[in-house]
């Protein structure tokens, strides 16, 4: 059964929505000029305080945005690091939990086919700081096997975990990886 409703009208497309695809892009990319504490915005949930990455946000907004933010270049960049879009590391957690969690989100952001697509065709050059990050793409982007051609796994054990005054400064001063560096090139 329809029924005609005269008076109510669709409510006006958002602004934002009129404008180009490409100026999107450009004005999204400036996200990722900022300092990596200001990626993160804060917010409350069931009383609760949150971090949540931009990127994120905006890829929550609506399609067209999760389709713009799939191709903005931060994610084809040698050093970016899925583990940048989670939350900072918290001196009472393990790096071990962390490494579950990056698997997890992985497997959540891999759900996006666009996004896997565009991964897949673009990016040569991988960065992980977790075996756990590493296989959640090898698992979900069927072009990283095909495609990849720099692997690079940056491992920090919890014994070189920040301690309760460094832990809201990321990337750790002074922290090296040299013993725990494997690249892979072809």
């Amino acid at each position: 059964m329809s029924r005609n409703f005269p008076n109510i009208e669709s409510p006006p497309t958002p602004l934002i929505l009129s404008i180009p695809n490409e100026i999107l892009h450009h004005i999204f990319s400036f996200l990722f000029d900022l300092p990596r504490d200001e990626t993160f915005i804060q917010h409350q949930s069931d009383g609760e305080e949150y971090e949540v990455s931009q990127v994120l946000v905006l890829r929550s907004v609506c399609r067209l945005f999760r389709s713009i933010t799939a191709e903005l270049d931060f994610w084809y960049d040698p050093d970016f690091r899925f583990s940048n879009l989670i939350f900072p590391p918290h001196p009472l957690i393990e790096y071990s939990m962390y490494h579950y969690l990056e698997g997890r989100f992985l497997e959540v952001l891999f759900t996006d086919a666009n996004l896997v697509d565009s991964l897949g065709r673009r990016k040569t050059d991988w960065s992980f700081d977790s075996l756990e990050g590493l296989m959640a793409v090898m698992e979900g982007v069927p072009l990283f096997k095909q495609n990849a051609r720099v692997i690079r796994l940056e491992i920090i054990e919890d014994s070189e975990m920040m301690d309760d005054d460094e832990w809201h400064e990321w990337p750790r001063p002074g922290l090296e990886f040299s013993s725990h560096v494997t690249a892979i090139e072809e």
